[in-house]
Formats: structure tokens, C-alpha cells, sequence
């Protein structure tokens, strides 16, 4: 018995010899997935989509030139009832210049996007918002959007009818956002917006559409800086939330090292979907309207 139990040991032992002789390739480990840093381009997409809130709500009442009283308490307009109130100040002698407060109040008040809004905005006027060379300067006071105080200023100059016989308006801004996650953010732009849609139905503003070029740059607490350029026309539907088209060049910079990536917001199609690509030509797709939530 000792005997047999040796050899079929020896058996088995010889056996895993062939099988390892056999299978001596070499271990091949499988590289990762590339991953693509989009960190602050979720921010910026954030901060866009705060200062975006304020077009949103401003051209909804001031695109409709409703504000004709000398000092009037009107309702927001388009389809949002109660939120905010919009009081107008001219001279008794004149329509303008006005001052046209949007006050939210002290509690968060839901838009038509969602956001949630307290504080106040305050609009001067010099003309009728269709009439070329009108000029309209908006400030911030205790003003938030989504528990992010906005604080700054905003310029917006109708250009007149461009040489397809589409509006153009030029926006200048300067702000600095204080976000939910205690980054605080700088921002600086210079841009067109050409009415390319809605301008027939000026009563009702929301479905107006447009495309948006120029450039921005911005600071961070973080020790970011950021330079953006827009290099296919950003389509924005006021519909929807975000950016539905076109192409941004995000070139970040910290510590004199700088990285650069695109980020495209789609196919025309109203979603929160975007896609990001690195240098390296990786990309990633990432949902619109993750950071800076209320708290």
C-alpha cells in the first residue's frame, strides 16, 4: 500500500510539472480606464449655471417691457407666479432711466428651473430692452441662488440687428460666487448673445433661443485660475436649464502648470449631459448641475 500511494504521489507531482511547463506565459495585467480630471470644469458649469439663473429671470419680465408704471409692484412674468416681486422706479416725468428691483425675499423661492433664489436683484435701465444702444446694469444684494451668494455686477448693451436681421447683445460680467462647498469662485466675461429664436413672440419669452461666443476667465480659492474660450457657438434654449450645443476650451492653471480641455455640450438635445476631453483625447461624460447644491 506505502508503496502505491508513492507512486501515484510521484504521478501527480509529475503532472503539475507539465501543466506549469506548459503554461508558463507571462501574467499580463490589464490597464486601467484613462480617467479625466473634471473637476473644475463641473465647477464652471456650476458658476455658469448660477449667473445663467439671472438671465433667466431678468429677460423673462424686462424682454416683455411690462414695467410701465412709475412705481409699480408687478408679478414675475411668463409662467412663474408670486416669485419675485418686481417693483419699478422711474421719474414721474419719464419711462427712464428705471430701476427695477426683483426681490425674492428672505426665503428660498423656487424658479422655473428649479433653482431656489432669496435676496435681491437690481436692474437700471436707460431704454426699452428692443431698442438699439438700451443699456441695463444689474447688482446683488444678499442675493442667492441655490445657498451660493452672488455678489457683483452685470452690464448688457442691446447691439441692434446684426446683418441676418437677428438682435444682438453684448454682456460684460464681473462677480464672485461664494459656493455651498466654501470654494469661492471669480468670474469675468465678455460675450454676444444673438437672438436667433423667439424673437416673433416677444410677449412671451421663454422660447427664445441663442447663440453665445466670447471668452471668460475666472480665480479660485483653490489657486485655480481659468481661461475660457468659446470656440463653437454655445446654443442655449431658455427652456432648458443648460447649454444644449457647442464647444468651450477650458485651459486650467495651478502652480504654473497648465491643462487644457473641451468640454461639448451635445447635439442640440435638452439634458444635463455633457462630455469632457483631456488633452490625451480621453473623454468622459458627466451630468449637469452636480455641484454646488443647496445645502
Amino acid at each position: 500500500m506505502k508503496t502505491k500511494n508513492l507512486l501515484l504521489s510521484g504521478a501527480l507531482f509529475a503532472g503539475l510539472l507539465m501543466f506549469n511547463a506548459c503554461d508558463d506565459s507571462p501574467t499580463v495585467d490589464t490597464p486601467a480606464e484613462p480617467t479625466v480630471d473634471t473637476d473644475i470644469t463641473e465647477q464652471q458649469i456650476a458658476i455658469d449655471d448660477v449667473v445663467e439663473s439671472v438671465f433667466d429671470e431678468l429677460d423673462a419680465t424686462l424682454s416683455t417691457d411690462y414695467e410701465m408704471g412709475s412705481t409699480t409692484e408687478l408679478k414675475s412674468a411668463g409662467e412663474q407666479v408670486g416669485c419675485p416681486t418686481v417693483i419699478v422706479d422711474r421719474p414721474e416725468d419719464a419711462k427712464y432711466p428705471k430701476t427695477v428691483t426683483f426681490d425674492y425675499g428672505t426665503e428660498n423661492c423656487e424658479d422655473k428651473h428649479g433653482r431656489l433664489k432669496r435676496g435681491k436683484i437690481i436692474v437700471t435701465k436707460t431704454g426699452p430692452h428692443w431698442q438699439a444702444g438700451s443699456e441695463r446694469t444689474v447688482v446683488f444684494e444678499d442675493f442667492f441662488v441655490n445657498d451660493n451668494s452672488v455678489e457683483g455686477s452685470r452690464k448688457y448693451k442691446n447691439e441692434g440687428l446684426n446683418e441676418d436681421e437677428n438682435w444682438e447683445f453684448s454682456v460684460n460680467i464681473d462677480v464672485t460666487v461664494e459656493t455651498t462647498e466654501e470654494i469661492s469662485w471669480t468670474k469675468k466675461a465678455d460675450k454676444i448673445r444673438t437672438l436667433i429664436a423667439g424673437g416673433d413672440t416677444k410677449g412671451y419669452p421663454w422660447d427664445d433661443q441663442f447663440l453665445i461666443t466670447g471668452t471668460s476667465s475666472g480665480t479660485s480659492s483653490m489657486g485655480y485660475s481659468v481661461a475660457r474660450e468659446i470656440t463653437t457657438p454655445i446654443l442655449r434654449k431658455r427652456d432648458c436649464r443648460f447649454a444644449v450645443s457647442g464647444i468651450i476650451e477650458i485651459v486650467k492653471t495651478k502652480d504654473g502648470e497648465a491643462k487644457t480641455t473641451w468640454l461639448d455640450y451635445g447635439d442640440g438635445t435638452c439634458d444635463y449631459k455633457a462630455v469632457v476631453t483631456d488633452e490625451e483625447g480621453n473623454t468622459k461624460e458627466i451630468m449637469l448641475g452636480k455641484r454646488f447644491k443647496k445645502k
